[in-house]
């Protein structure tokens, strides 16, 4: 595999999972309501769900962040272009400090509050009173700690750097398994193509539907950002984004006033979403991907809100 200069982003969000299972509850309520032993487990929040909502929110920002120009690579690892990490850490690191402030003024600030409300809302519950002992709490500093966001960025990795013994050795597996890889990340460049052309033909199609700026602004920085995604310099993808271009030729007012040039557009977006769907598939069958979904059953757990 040639080289290719390439980084891998490695993000992890870290946050308070705010309940707890209680064994003696659990046999109570089971006894309560004649549940048998295998109904599962109590588990209460120990403090308001508002306490964490934003920070909850903020987390799921980071990530959406993070994936919007990023491609995946290994669980918990996204792949990008060297040429854009600056416009990555532009992006993400900025909401990470947002989620660091969030944790210490909303909800360490405002503790007291916090404790009180957890309080009040446990003399309000007969289960929650049993679970809520503030003795057991864990002191703000403690909680604090149990936030934190870890963002690492590196270089990913070359079987050409390896010494003589390590590349006879690993080396044409290393490869064998980056070039896998790779086409799968490449796949999900041809993904990302497919919604935005896909919500186009659909909105369009309709002659009474309303639709935004965005649904051509969004198509504009697709094409935008493959050349520098296209990291294996994959011409039909080079050539998919100047097919692409051809439905950014036409303003959305003309779309939305001419009804004819807007026919003949979303016709033009079902087969360009067509094309682009079959080659994505082509690649996902040629490397191997899908995916497969755990068929062992899982314990149920009883939730008191």
């Amino acid at each position: 595999m040639e080289n290719i200069n390439a980084l891998i982003g490695k993000l992890s969000i870290h946050q308070f999972t705010n309940r707890q299972t209680q064994s003696e509850i659990t046999d109570w309520i089971k006894a309560e309501r004649g549940m048998d032993d295998e109904s599962g487990e109590f588990i209460a929040p120990i403090f308001p769900r508002a306490m964490f909502q934003p920070v909850t929110k903020q987390a799921t920002k980071i990530r959406n962040t993070f994936k919007a120009k990023t491609l995946p690579w290994e669980p918990g690892k996204r792949l990008f272009p060297e040429s854009i990490h600056e416009t990555v850490i532009g992006m993400v690191e900025p909401e990470i400090e947002k989620f660091n402030a969030l944790v210490s003024d909303h909800v360490i600030g405002n503790w007291d509050h916090w404790l009180a409300e957890a309080e009040r809302l446990s003399r309000q519950d007969k289960n929650a009173a049993h679970v809520f002992d503030p003795a057991s709490l864990p002191t703000p500093e403690a909680l604090a700690q149990l936030f934190a966001v870890d963002f690492i960025i590196e270089p990913l990795a070359n079987p050409a750097a390896f010494n003589k013994r390590m590349r006879a050795l690993f080396g044409a597996q290393f490869e064998q398994a980056m070039e896998k890889q790779m086409e799968q990340a490449m796949n999900a460049v041809w993904q990302k193509m497919i919604k935005p052309v896909s919500d186009m033909a659909e909105r369009l199609s309709k002659p009474d539907a309303v639709f935004r700026d965005s649904l051509v602004k969004n198509i504009r920085d697709l094409v935008d950002e493959i050349p520098a995604l296209n990291m294996t310099n994959d011409p039909a993808l080079a050539q998919a984004a100047k097919e692409i271009e051809t439905l950014l030729k036409i303003d959305p007012d003309t779309l939305r006033a001419n009804g004819k040039v807007r026919n003949e557009t979303a016709k033009q977006a079902a087969k360009l979403a067509a094309k682009f769907q079959k080659a994505e598939r082509k690649i996902r069958v040629n490397s191997g991907g899908g995916s497969t979904k755990s068929t062992a059953p899982k314990k149920r757990k009883i939730r008191i809100n």
